[in-house]
Order: structure tokens, then sequence, then C-alpha cells
């Protein structure tokens, strides 16, 4: 090989270097502005099902039947909650009128008082279902596991909270 033909080698040789180099850092450099995000967390409804399917160890056919009353409720529970919703909105509605209607928000709020009373009663008949599918072990540890979620029990102060006032003060 002669001299020339040596440059030319090496000359292309380095372009081809170069090129490689340069894709190889734009690959780099695309993967740190774009990493991977990690799969999104389980939803919360499903991470409680497995933690109380885990905790009560729960049989398959249990883990169906307690899926089956939780998933009722939470339908329940969704049109529980647009009928509230449809009725504080009515309220809102009334309470920016140039004269508000008293008497229509009192019958409202009695309205949303009759549901917050069906939903207490639904809640317990929905607790008794899942008790039933439970043995009495197993009734026992959702019974703590459900008392421990309302806070603290009777009897112990919750030392972050006021007691409630005694009535809450009159509209102006």
């Amino acid at each position: 090989m002669d001299i020339f033909t040596k440059q030319k080698f090496v000359g292309v040789l380095i372009i081809v270097l170069i090129i490689t180099n340069a894709l190889s850092l734009s690959v780099i450099w695309f993967k740190e502005l774009n990493p991977k995000k990690p799969p999104p967390p389980p939803p919360k409804r499903e991470q409680l099902n497995n933690f109380l399917g885990e905790q009560l160890k729960l049989t398959p056919e249990q883990n169906k039947l307690f899926n089956k009353y939780r998933q009722e409720h939470l339908d329940s529970t969704i049109i529980i909650n647009e009928r509230v919703g449809g009725l504080k909105k009515q309220i809102l509605a009334e309470s920016f009128n140039q004269n508000p209607d008293l008497n229509k928000i009192n019958a409202l709020s009695a309205k949303i008082g009759s549901i917050q009373k069906e939903y207490e009663e639904f809640l317990s008949r929905h607790f008794q279902n899942l008790a039933s599918v439970c043995n009495p072990e197993q009734k026992e540890k959702l019974k703590r596991i459900f008392v421990s979620s309302f806070g603290p029990q009777e009897g112990r102060p919750d030392p972050g909270r006021r007691p409630p006032p005694e009535r809450l003060p009159p509209p102006r």
C-alpha cells in the first residue's frame, strides 16, 4: 500500500469511528432523557383486595365471594355519591340565589340525611355479607382490620384530634 491509500484508509476509518461514537452517544442521551417508566402500581382497590385476602388467608372460593361483595359495594357507593353530589349542587345553587329559599335548602339537606341513613344501613349489610364469607377466626381478623381503619378505638384518645364541638354555629 502506498502512502495515499494508507491515509485514505485511516481517514475513512476515523470518519466511521466518529459516526459510531456519535450514534452511541445519541442512544445514551436519548435513554437518559426518556427513561423507562416503571409500571403503574396496581389500583388501590386491587391492593386492598390482595391485602385482605392475604391477611384473612381466604380460600379461592372465599376470595371470589369476597370480591363480588366488594364490587357490589363499590357500584352502589358510586350511585349513592352521585345522588348526594347532585343534591349538594342544588343546595349550592340555591345558596347563591338572590333570595335563597331556606325551606328548599332544608328539604335538600333532609334528603341527603335520608340517603346517608340508607348508606349506613347498606354498609352494615355489606359488612355482614363480608363476615358471612369468613370462618370465626377470619371474622375476628376482619373485624380488627375494619375497626383499626376507622381510627382510634373506644377509650383511646387520638392525640392529633380535638374533640368535636358540641354544636355547629348557626348559618348567618
